[in-house]
């Protein structure tokens, strides 16, 4: 693509003459591109990440912040509302640090 200068405006435009909205991707050029072998793979790195930590921060599974009688218990096997409300937090804040911050990718086919 090549950069025009029409009265003090840039207009871009494709090596044909066509305006770029109209030559970013046709289908051709899409067929081109999966017979090459360039096809945009699936990222699973947040899903996977997401359900581990799904699991792991299930109030009363591994621990229980707060428990009904303490600060924290492990293993209790029961909730409240105050405990789901925490760990969701938890959650939240652990799944944003390893997806974005540190940037968790896992790419399939």
């Amino acid at each position: 693509m090549e950069g025009e200068r029409n009265g003090g405006a840039a207009a871009v435009v494709c090596g044909d003459g066509r305006d770029a909205c109209s030559c970013t991707e046709t289908p051709k050029r899409r067929q081109q591109a999966v017979a090459l072998g360039s096809t945009m793979s699936t990222d699973w790195g947040p899903v996977i990440v997401a359900v581990i930590l799904f699991i792991l921060f299930s109030p009363g599974l591994l621990f229980q912040l707060p428990a009904r009688t303490r600060v924290m218990e492990f293993g209790n096997m029961s909730t409240s509302g105050i405990s789901i409300l925490v760990h969701s937090i938890l959650f939240f804040c652990v799944l944003t640090i390893l997806v974005i911050a540190i940037g968790i990718h896992i790419h399939a086919a």
